[in-house]
Order: structure tokens, then C-alpha cells, then sequence
């Protein structure tokens, strides 16, 4: 009874090891790979920044520098470190702060003005505003604008014969 307790206790550690090892050997072939990965990401956002030797070493300086002051050393420290880099050497434009509500308002960005459309504007002179409140007296003289930029647009969207 001895020696089939002993030698299942044996099998048991034997198996343990194989398990341990085999988890090792897992864990250190996927820790490349997650470089890799990484590496191929940043290679795919920021040709820019790596194509510039001397904006390559500021990004790392600030990757390091981020990594000291208590940043992860994660994907997002190194896009931060790339766009501070990016920006340092003029290789992209800074990202422009949103405009808020109350700036919009004081500044008149509406989004839908009379006569405005994507691609393609019309502005209304002031024998064409008088013609749109002529043409819709009943209607807002916005909305009239807008009909008479509509009616405008269709004109010079027409095929010429």
C-alpha cells in the first residue's frame, strides 16, 4: 500500500512539473509576440515619426519620461510619446481643442445656415434675398433664403444643353 501511495504521489508531482514547464515555455512566447504586436501598431500610426531619426529619440525620451512620472507601460503611453513627437518636429498639426457651446454661440458657428451646403455654397446677394422674400412673402425670410439657394443650386446643377 506503501509503494502505490508513494509511487501516485510521484505521477502527481511528475505531471505538476510538465504543467509548470509547459506554462513557462507559454508565457515567454507570448511576451514577444505582444511586442511584436505592439511595435506593428505604432509602425502603422506614426511612419512619420519613425522616418525622423531625431523625433524617434525625442518619442523615446518621452516615453521614458512618462514611465517615470508613473504612466503604464502600456500601447497608449507610447501613442502619447509618438504624438508629443509628432507634434515637437511639425510632422502632424496639434489637435485643436472642441469648441464650446457658448464660443459657437457668441461666434455664430451655426450648422445650417441658409444656402450652405457641404461641397458646394451658395451666398445670396442682396437682389437675390429681395427676390426669395418676393418670391415666399408667407414664409420666415430665412426659410425663404434657403428656398431661394435651393432654387440657385438646381440651376447650376442642371446639364448644359
Amino acid at each position: 500500500e506503501r509503494f502505490y501511495a508513494l509511487n501516485d504521489e510521484s505521477e502527481e508531482l511528475a505531471q505538476e512539473r510538465i504543467v509548470q514547464r509547459a506554462t513557462e515555455r507559454m508565457q515567454r512566447s507570448q511576451q514577444p509576440q505582444n511586442g511584436a504586436t505592439e511595435e506593428a501598431i505604432i509602425r502603422s500610426e506614426f511612419p512619420d515619426v519613425l522616418g525622423n531619426q531625431n523625433a524617434t529619440l525625442y518619442a523615446v525620451g518621452e516615453y521614458n519620461r512618462l514611465v517615470a512620472k508613473g504612466e503604464p507601460r502600456t500601447l497608449a503611453t507610447s501613442r502619447k510619446a509618438m504624438g508629443m513627437a509628432a507634434e515637437e518636429f511639425g510632422l502632424r498639426r496639434p489637435t485643436m481643442p472642441a469648441v464650446s457651446a457658448a464660443q459657437q454661440q457668441r461666434y455664430g458657428a451655426v450648422p445650417a445656415q441658409a444656402g450652405v451646403r457641404t461641397g458646394s455654397e451658395v451666398r445670396l446677394d442682396s437682389s437675390q434675398k429681395k427676390m426669395a422674400l418676393a418670391r415666399w412673402p408667407g414664409d420666415d425670410e430665412h426659410v425663404a433664403y434657403a428656398k431661394m439657394a435651393g432654387v440657385l443650386r438646381s440651376i447650376k446643377e442642371e446639364p448644359e444643353q
